[in-house]
């Protein structure tokens, strides 16, 4: 069974069609429209993802800011000492043995010191 298209709509995916296929057997009158659909949809979907990754840059840009601030001796890794002060400065004041767990849960690796993707980590959670 065929499915009749309109005369106008046949004419104009016959237009969209390039001048090398427009004679070619085979292809549905909609082919041309929906190739065309697909390519400005894949352009979206182009812009959406770099305007993701401009964003995942800028969050990332911002982690490495926090974390630099709080690495307070540039080693580029949190110590405990640290890591203390920090939560001493956002005013949570827990027991040393509470700030150590916390800080053993960060410490993915067990070197006693938080790297920049365990930071990341973390603060993703």
């Amino acid at each position: 069974m065929m499915l009749a298209v309109a005369p106008q709509r046949e004419a104009e995916d016959f237009a969209m069609a390039p001048q090398h296929v427009r004679g070619a057997p085979g292809r549905h009158p909609g082919y041309y429209r929906r190739q065309r659909c697909r390519r400005a949809a894949h352009f979206a979907h182009k812009q959406t993802a770099e305007a993701h990754m401009q964003k995942v840059s800028f969050l990332t840009d911002e982690v490495r800011e926090m974390f630099d601030r709080i690495d307070e001796d540039g080693d580029r890794s949190i110590n405990f000492e640290e890591f203390a002060g920090l939560m001493l400065e956002m005013d949570h004041a827990k027991l040393n043995s509470e700030l150590r767990a916390c800080f053993d849960f960060i410490d993915t690796d067990h070197d006693g010191r938080v790297s920049f993707d365990e930071f990341c980590q973390w603060v993703s959670r």
